[in-house]
């Protein structure tokens, strides 16, 4: 069994300024931190060849033998379906999906889930990515894949601040996104780019100065 918990986030200030057709013009800055409530993914392994995803939040409950030729989009299990088809998963197991809050709050929910989901199969799968590369990959699946018109700071605050209320900064400059915080393992390196940094519980987050690549 594994279990695996992200936290949702409260925005203060500078939510839209995250959006890349904004912050490649404009750049941009955001203000938000994470709060002690969570999401989380309780995977089993199966051996019978199927997977199957329960939703409490949602109350659906489905199973599946193949999942690759589906389509996804638009279905209430979109965002963990849309992970599994993005990682190629051909494994056997159960996901059992439950959050502290209810959706549609407008604490970065979603998000939240996607992070969760991706850092949970990963995992499993033994596919190693830093917090720098499970913040890209969530964000990329929610706005390439699923089409969703979001922002980057949602997917930041959830894969970098797994001590809820703990403070990090994020700079897009001119190689890629950086974080930095107080807690381990959220720094990536960057050439030429600068980090500004806030003192805890906040996170500021500063984007501009580059070519979004997603």
């Amino acid at each position: 069994m594994l279990i695996v918990r992200t936290p949702v986030r409260i925005s203060f200030g500078g939510g839209g300024t995250d959006l890349p057709a904004y912050y490649q013009k404009f750049g941009g800055a955001v203000l938000s931190t994470a709060i002690n409530k969570h999401f989380y993914t309780i995977l089993q392994k199966r051996v019978d060849g199927k997977v199957q995803v329960i939703s409490s939040d949602l109350r659906v409950v489905e199973t599946w033998e193949d999942i690759s030729r589906m389509s996804v989009k638009g279905t209430e299990l979109e965002i963990p379906l849309s992970v599994m088809k993005e990682l190629g998963c051909a494994v056997s197991f159960n996901l059992f999906l439950a959050s502290e809050i209810p959706p549609g709050t407008g604490l970065g929910s979603s998000a939240s889930v996607c992070v969760n989901v991706v850092k949970t199969l990963t995992t499993y799968l033994g596919i190693p990515l830093s917090k720098y590369e499970l913040a890209e990959r969530a964000f990329h699946i929610t706005r390439n894949v699923l089409g969703k018109p979001v922002g980057k700071q949602d997917e930041y605050a959830a894969s970098c601040d797994d001590d809820a209320l703990r403070g990090s900064a994020l700079r897009a400059g001119a190689g890629r996104d950086q974080v930095r915080g107080p807690h381990r393992g959220c720094v990536e390196p960057q050439a030429g780019g600068s980090v500004q940094g806030i003192a805890p519980p906040h996170q500021h987050r500063t984007f501009g100065d580059r070519r979004d690549h997603d």
